[in-house]
């Protein structure tokens, strides 16, 4: 999605935290900007560029070439003026998180406007499964081992994403076959 950005010196410190055991605030003696993100958005509030808005893109290493290209995410969370279209067509929707991808090649994905998490095959890039998320998921998949049980599960941080979407506080844990 395209955007102007602009980085401005701030005053302010780039980051100050406070010692849980006398409150005092700690300074970081760092540069700090602050930066000002404005999307390049019709009047309508809508992206001005044609869709799709975001591409999950596998590359083979060796040769440097594109093997795959899908759409990631869905109108569903979108439409002008800041409205939801509830149209699941797969225009692809900006990234606010990355994806994992797990030794049994498949990768997962939930950094879309629409609130799924997703699972794709590394060698297709075809969508296998996904799930309903209570709010979208601004965030990157994790995954692990149980050491107790051997079981490996993925799990999702779901907070609200972007863009006037609903906000939360879940974490989500699904168990891999």
């Amino acid at each position: 999605m395209p955007q102007s950005v602009a980085l401005e010196p701030s005053a302010k410190p780039a980051l100050a935290l406070r010692h849980a055991k006398d409150r005092l605030p700690i300074s970081m003696k760092a540069v700090s900007y602050e930066a000002e993100n404005d999307w390049l958005m019709s009047p309508l509030a809508a992206p001005c560029l044609q869709p799709p808005h975001g591409m999950l893109t596998a590359v083979d290493l060796k040769t440097r070439q594109i093997v795959w290209q899908v759409p990631t995410g869905t109108a569903e969370a979108q439409a002008p003026l800041g409205l939801k279209s509830h149209l699941p067509i797969p225009i692809g929707t900006l990234a606010l998180g990355g994806t994992i991808t797990t030794a049994g090649g498949v990768s997962f994905r939930a950094a879309t406007t629409d609130a799924y998490l997703r699972a794709y095959d590394n060698a297709t890039g075809r969508e296998l499964w996904k799930a309903p998320l209570p709010v979208a998921a601004a965030a990157t998949p994790m995954t692990y081992v149980s050491p107790r049980t051997g079981k490996q599960y993925v799990v999702i941080s779901a907070g609200g994403g972007g863009l006037g979407a609903a906000q939360g506080d879940y974490v989500l844990a699904y168990a891999l076959p």
